[in-house]
């Protein structure tokens, strides 16, 4: 059964064309994978749609599956015929349905369409670079469909809709099937079925009009249609929309989850997401709108006032649910919460995690707005052990697709998102954590920290008449300015020209996150917030994947040594050497009139140095740093040498008049002692390292 009409092809024309090429190329982004795109488009247009409705949620349903190749093409005539041949290898389609939202509702007549606003329908399917109108709206410059085109190898994408029918007081359907590519392209399909096409086609219902596509309005012949992909057609009374891209190459797709050489292949294995276009839509889900995934806490009355409603959404019929995310985004979705409670003046709520949540209010004078008020931040510093119960964990940074991050610290990441949830960026590149003392990177250590943020603005705060440049007519209110402020992609926000609330915000974000989460001061001090002792404490920190290379040595340093050889108390190190992810030290100690003397190693802190004893009592948790070996060579005047050495902790051996062997304070081999039977003698040797907390300084300090 023949259902669609003729295609309508544009062809070229002076002063009037919409290209293909560009509305493919429109989405002013390469940073992201199309899948992310794709998620955080289709997600973002539901949750615009779902505005007005009532309920305290919106449904988005993603399945993927495999579709009759043979039975589409048949539908498309001379495009399918090619496509038949061309395409045929690729069988898999995705759906992205909707429910509780408004649908595709507008004209879809053009002689009915309104001079302001052309409607759901019209713009989604024919319009490009034509912005949403609505207030609080995620969408703003009309671009962001161009990625449905982009992940089908074809560009063929399907819209089905049912909508309330206001004027005749039921309820209608509409399905039509668009198609889009570079016509300039040697692979274009359209260029095979007329002169100079523009990239774009559309199907509809049969017309005596060349020049009008109407969709299919007929529940049967849009059953029949939607059986094609083994779909049904929405039940009497839902309304919403339904996306349907077939022609899938998920090969291609997913190659670009990962990049290269981002990660190490043992965390590559973990990311068992990047291994089906299912799986990853799952990931991006909670990636992107982990702030209202199953986020029950968003029933509030005052939150969905606003518009703010939780997300039920699904992949391949399985729901997506809070208990089961990771704990990251689980954390993500706290802090999120937690901020706007705060800026909707709700009392603060229990979030079930051991981690620890602040919030600050972020003010501005100067920008021409009502309040002084212009969001508020939650933040928390975290550790391995408290996100993940001492169990192993994916990187933050994995998790979140940041793989060009720094070698030797956790750069803090700052979330921030307007009405529709979605995390615009998890910024690390310290815009928005300026003056964030980060913690070190200490990969696969319980005790590695994390400094993570998320701020909310106060979208509803209105801009002043005659107090804010023009904005509160051309903007209206901070959360209207901030739309206008994301490119296409919206992947950041950037002030507009002469204008710095955005650059501000930025600024007082990063200072109050610097406040709350630095660590805490003198006599508590923590050794990884310490940056003085320069040489050891640098030597621990080689540059990550560093090759194995012995210092070059310049000289000595420590106590002065004197011509006296080992008559008098002396001890001396030369520079380290960076040994198999050890360091070690060489050093000279002179035993004066002792037979016994010790070396320690301490943490440097501001107030001093930290032992190991002060160290469990005040700040807890093992100590940073052990000696893992260590050796004492003992000249004699005929030439010979004697010589002793010790591994492991607490292990000793002795040789002749010397002894050498590890010994353990507050459970950790922080001490090495020497002993030598022989009085006045000068002894020699290395002290070898190793730190579970590279950004620790140290001391070495002989007794």
């Amino acid at each position: 059964m023949q259902i669609l009409g003729d295609a309508q092809i544009p062809r070229i024309q002076y002063g009037n064309t919409a290209y293909g090429s560009v509305l493919l190329k429109s989405l002013q982004t390469e940073k992201l994978p199309e899948l992310d795109l794709l998620v955080r488009e289709a997600v973002q247009n539901s949750s615009d749609a779902s505005i007005g409705v009532g309920a305290d949620n919106f449904w988005i349903d993603f399945n993927f599956s495999t579709f009759d190749i043979d039975g589409l093409c048949g539908q498309l005539g001379a495009v399918g015929s090619i496509l038949r041949d061309t395409a045929s290898k690729y069988t898999s389609f995705l759906e992205i349905r909707d429910r509780k939202t408004s649908g595709l509702t507008g004209p879809y007549d053009k002689e009915l369409l309104h001079e302001k606003d052309h409607g759901n329908y019209f713009k989604l399917i024919f319009d490009s670079g034509i912005n949403q109108t609505q207030e609080g709206a995620g969408g703003n410059w009309g671009f962001g469909k161009s990625v449905y085109y982009r992940v089908s190898k074809a560009g063929i994408v399907v819209y089905y809709s049912r909508i309330d029918d206001g004027a005749n007081g039921g309820q209608q359907e509409r399905l039509i099937v668009t198609m889009v590519e570079d016509q300039s392209s040697d692979e274009s399909v359209l260029r095979h079925v007329v002169q100079n096409p523009t990239g774009r086609a559309w199907w509809g219902r049969k017309e005596t009009d060349p020049e009008v596509v109407w969709p299919i309005v007929d529940p049967n012949e849009i059953a029949e249609f939607l059986r094609l992909f083994g779909l049904k057609r929405f039940k009497d009374g839902d309304t919403g929309t339904s996306i349907i891209i077939p022609f899938i190459d998920e090969q291609r797709i997913l190659e670009d989850i990962i990049p290269s050489g981002g990660i190490t292949d043992d965390e590559r294995n973990r990311c068992t997401w990047k291994n089906s276009v299912p799986e990853y839509i799952d990931h991006a889900l909670k990636k992107w709108y982990a702030p209202r995934l199953h986020n029950l806490k968003l029933k509030d009355s005052v939150l969905l006032a606003n518009g703010t409603k939780w997300i039920r959404a699904t992949v391949n019929g399985k729901m997506i649910r809070r208990d089961e995310m990771d704990p990251f985004f689980r954390l993500v979705q706290d802090l999120y919460t937690t901020a706007l409670f705060r800026c909707r003046s709700i009392s603060s709520l229990e979030t079930g995690q051991a981690v620890k949540i602040e919030t600050k209010e972020i003010r501005l004078r100067g920008e021409g707005l009502e309040r002084s008020v212009v969001g508020c931040v939650a933040y928390a510093r975290v550790s391995n052990r408290e996100l993940y119960a001492g169990q192993a964990g994916i990187n933050p940074y994995v998790l979140t697709g940041n793989f060009k991050n720094n070698d030797d610290e956790n750069e803090p990441i700052v979330m921030f998102a307007r009405e529709p949830g979605m995390v615009i960026s998890y910024s690390i590149d310290g815009t928005w954590s300026r003056g964030v003392r980060a913690p070190g990177k200490n990969a696969g250590s319980s005790n590695e920290e994390f400094i993570l943020a998320f701020f909310v603005p106060m979208v509803d705060n209105h801009f002043e008449s005659g107090k804010s440049a023009g904005r509160d007519i051309q903007y209206q209110t901070l959360g209207g300015y901030l739309r206008a402020c994301e490119e296409s992609d919206h992947a950041n926000w950037d002030d507009k020209a002469k204008y710095k609330t955005i650059s501000k915000m930025k600024l007082n974000v990063g200072k109050k996150i610097a406040e709350g989460a630095k660590i805490p001061d003198p006599e508590l001090i923590s050794a990884s917030a310490s940056r003085l002792s320069g040489r050891l404490g640098r030597a621990l920190l080689p540059a990550r994947g560093a090759l194995e290379k012995s210092v070059k040595r310049k000289g000595k340093t420590g106590t002065r040594k004197t011509s006296s050889g080992g008559s008098r108390l002396g001890f001396t190190t030369e520079d380290p050497i960076w040994r198999k992810g050890h360091i070690v030290i060489p050093f000279e100690m002179g035993m004066g009139s002792k037979e016994c003397r010790r070396i320690r190693v301490e943490v440097q802190a501001e107030a001093g140095t930290i032992s190991p004893e002060k160290w469990v009592e005040q700040i807890g948790g093992t100590f940073p740093i052990r000696f893992v070996a260590a050796s004492a060579n003992l000249k004699k005047k005929n030439g010979t040498t004697e010589a002793a050495a010790c591994g492991h902790d607490a292990s000793s051996v002795m040789e002749g008049p010397l002894t050498c062997c590890l010994k353990c304070e507050a459970g950790v081999s922080t001490v090495v002692e020497v002993s030598c039977s022989v009085p006045g003698q000068l002894i020699s040797g290395e002290l070898e390292l190793a730190a579970t907390d590279k950004t620790i300084e140290c001391v070495l300090k002989a007794m």
